[in-house]
Order: C-alpha cells, then sequence, then structure tokens
C-alpha cells in the first residue's frame, strides 16, 4: 500500500505497523494478553487513519485534536 502524503496520517500508518508486529511477537512467545492490547492499538491507529485520510490536510487539524485527551 503506497504511504499517504498527509504527515498525520502516515503517523498513525507507522504506529499501526510498528504495534501489530510488535503483537506478532508477543503472540509468538505466548504473550497473549499483551498481543490482544497491542492488536487492539494497531486497529484504533488504522481507523484513526482512515477517518484523515479522505479530508484535505487543513481539515484534519480539528479532527486531531479530538483524538487527544480523555474524551478520546
Amino acid at each position: 500500500m503506497a504511504k499517504p502524503r498527509n504527515p498525520e496520517v502516515r503517523r498513525f500508518y507507522q504506529a499501526v505497523s510498528q504495534r501489530f508486529d510488535d503483537a506478532v511477537i508477543l503472540l509468538d512467545n505466548d504473550r497473549t494478553t499483551g498481543a490482544i492490547y497491542l492488536a487492539g492499538y494497531a486497529v484504533e491507529c488504522m481507523l484513526k487513519a482512515l477517518l484523515l485520510l479522505g479530508r484535505p490536510y487543513l481539515a484534519t487539524r480539528p479532527l486531531m485534536k479530538l483524538f487527544r485527551g480523555n474524551r478520546t
């Protein structure tokens, strides 16, 4: 899959890749609880990337503010 141009989306894609790789390593070492947690985190990051993907770069700023804080 080609990397998106939007830097915010790229950050989420990178986080997805890293967290998924970490989850696989944990799963291979029978650390299922940690693997499930990181896999869920990867899914959350991918959903955020998809929400940002279809928006123009300047329109992503207000949405990014919603992704932060205790109400996320």
